[in-house]
């Protein structure tokens, strides 16, 4: 038995395009049937829902905030469908295990701070296509360097790293990108792109090991014909050497000690199983 579990009560990354609603309104209540599931398997005393109290601002991922559990939900769910008693606390809020609390307060000002209109972000840098490819060189660089890099052109040649068809919105182009020939201009159609984002994102995701799993957190981009996935599976090596491990020995490592969800959706990643939609 627990006193208390601190757990996640909404999405917080991708979940499908705009138009699929339906798919966020099954994240969010997977979250809370998720929530159930740990107060029956730890017989918790108590629930502090704290993540994630986040709001999508920017022009391109504000429609994500559409099937958001608000925490007036999570409140009554918990109440409702669990045994533990839920805490809701706001930033600067105390309590202490044992202790009553009335929630009213805490509830309403997460919702007033929901409900506030906000500017959205709409104008983002436009990185030219030259500095791009300058990126992806010093990017490509840090991955042969700290990788083994005949297990990465094996595995290439093997279409495992397969090349991704990256839709520039920003610049209004087509590019394919792999690990081994680098960025470069195509001329598919936007319908065929595994991914449609914008240059300051690319960017981001060349500049730093975490920036592919930032851009998928975000949710600053758009699935097409083709699959997401070749994408991203182009950067889950920097994704390990963030976390300190090398590729491709560092997978098993991952592999024998990782036990959280995580394992999962890598695997699944690895395999092709996982797309977004």
């Amino acid at each position: 038995d627990v006193d208390l579990i601190l757990t996640q009560f909404g999405y917080a990354a991708h979940i499908g395009d705009p138009d699929d609603s339906k798919l966020r309104k099954t994240a969010s209540d997977e979250k809370l049937n998720r929530i159930k599931i740990q107060t029956e398997v730890f017989n918790a005393k108590y629930i502090i829902p704290f993540a994630s109290f986040v709001k999508f601002s920017h022009i391109d991922n504000y429609y994500m905030n559409d099937e958001m559990n608000q925490i007036s939900d999570v409140e009554k769910y918990i109440a409702q469908k669990t045994h533990a008693i839920p805490i809701i606390l706001y930033p600067g809020n105390k309590w202490q295990i044992g202790d009553g609390i009335d929630n009213h307060n805490a509830v309403e000002l997460y919702e007033k701070d929901f409900a506030s209109e906000i500017k959205l972000f709409k104008e983002s840098p436009i990185i030219s296509f030259d500095e791009l490819k300058k990126l992806e060189s010093i990017y490509v660089k840090n991955i042969r360097e700290r990788n083994n890099w005949f297990m990465i052109k094996l595995l290439h040649n093997l279409s495992f790293f397969k090349r991704a068809k990256i839709y520039l919105k920003d610049l209004s182009i087509p590019i394919i990108f792999d690990l081994i020939n680098g960025i470069q201009k195509s001329n598919f159609q936007r319908n065929d792109a595994d991914i449609i984002t914008d240059s300051d994102s690319l960017a981001f995701a060349l500049k730093f090991d975490y920036g592919a799993d930032t851009l998928l957190a975000n949710a600053r981009f758009r699935t097409s014909g083709g699959k997401t996935m070749n994408f991203f599976r182009l950067f889950l090596i920097g994704t390990l050497n963030n976390n300190g491990r090398r590729f491709p020995f560092g997978i098993i490592g991952f592999l024998l000690k990782e036990k959280s969800m995580w394992k999962t959706l890598f695997v699944e990643a690895v395999l092709g199983k996982y797309d977004f939609k």
